[in-house]
């Protein structure tokens, strides 16, 4: 517990808190079992847990030799569908993705798959 007691960063965090505040807590934040293969219910949660757990696909635009600001950025998997506008530095990333093959559609643009075991940059792609 000193650890906890004395993390700068706050990375870490212990609470005496009733089962219903913690639920609520849990809810609020999003947190998740850390243990879940456990039988028994532990008491340690973890805030974005998917970032280690699941996969990601990422990458940049580039138009123009500039930054590609306000492009529209589709994921498509399955049945699936995201979108995403890229900003001011022209990134896009999709996250808490599971294991598979997705596809990328760039708007206006031919798209690009990537087969998801691990999270994928997909680098600079001119458009």
């Amino acid at each position: 517990m000193i650890c906890i007691h004395s993390c700068p960063t706050e990375a870490m965090k212990d609470f005496h808190l009733e089962t219903a505040e913690m639920d609520k807590k849990n809810k609020d934040e999003k947190l998740e079992n850390c243990l879940p293969q456990l039988s028994s219910k532990t008491n340690v949660f973890c805030k974005n847990l998917y970032r280690v757990e699941k996969t990601v696909i990422a990458g940049d635009l580039l138009k123009d030799k500039e930054c590609a600001e306000g492009i529209e950025v589709t994921l498509k998997w399955k049945t699936v569908s995201s979108t995403q506008t890229t900003e001011y530095f022209s990134d896009f990333k999709f996250d808490a993705l599971d294991p598979g093959e997705y596809a990328i559609e760039i708007k206006g643009k031919r798209g690009r798959k990537a087969n998801l075991e691990n999270s994928v940059n997909l680098g600079m792609i001119v458009i």
